[in-house]
């Protein structure tokens, strides 16, 4: 079953339909009216859509083939310049949450998602520093973020089932590293010998 969320062009949603019916898809069609019900109530086909605008779209696919049908729906959808805002595989622990909850905690995944690769660029921006170019206890400073980061990130790689909660609970302890990072490495800049 596919979800589509926030679609408000009747053009649009009669050629998502088409689309879906040519491929033998099920779709539901909501719009803001369901982002208090739970996805499962969605699935169901519960769900409202009276053409509400909405600021963001969404496609959320379910069953077992999702990784699947959602590389090859994306792929053609977006031919015909049809895009989402969020492109969502549904796991089993969401169908019990309110389809806000969902988008909350996709966009909280998206924004930790950005702040690592700016963490990865800082580390990897720090490759080309000779030591011999700068302050002893700079450069020591310096390196101990470095560290710290990639301790951080070598986390992440080896629990990666546990990412997405971490994105969640742990924005605070990202926006540290980076944090100490940038200012190691301003500092270290500042006083080049």
């Amino acid at each position: 079953m596919i979800v589509i969320f926030g679609y408000s062009d009747k053009e649009k949603v009669t050629l998502l339909k088409d689309f879906f019916g040519r491929i033998k898809k099920e779709a539901c069609f909501v719009d803001e009216g369901a982002l208090s019900q739970t996805l499962a109530s969605i699935l169901k086909g519960e769900g409202d859509f009276n053409y509400k605008p909405s600021k963001e779209t969404a496609i959320l696919v379910s069953g077992e083939d999702r990784e699947e049908v959602a590389g090859k729906v994306l792929s053609a959808l977006s031919k015909g310049q049809i895009g989402f805002d969020h492109h969502i595989l549904v796991e089993e622990e969401m169908l019990e949450k309110s389809l806000a909850d969902i988008f909350s905690e996709h966009s909280a995944h998206r924004a930790f998602i950005k702040r690592l690769a700016y963490l990865q660029q800082l580390i990897d921006g720090t490759a080309s520093l000779k030591e011999k170019d700068y302050d002893p206890d700079d450069w020591s400073e310096l390196k101990l973020a470095v560290a710290n980061a990639n301790d951080y990130l070598d986390t992440l790689v080896n629990d990666y089932e546990d990412s997405s909660k971490l994105a969640i609970k742990d924005s605070e302890g990202l926006e540290k590293l980076v944090n100490a990072l940038r200012v190691a490495m301003k500092t270290l800049l500042e006083r080049k010998h």
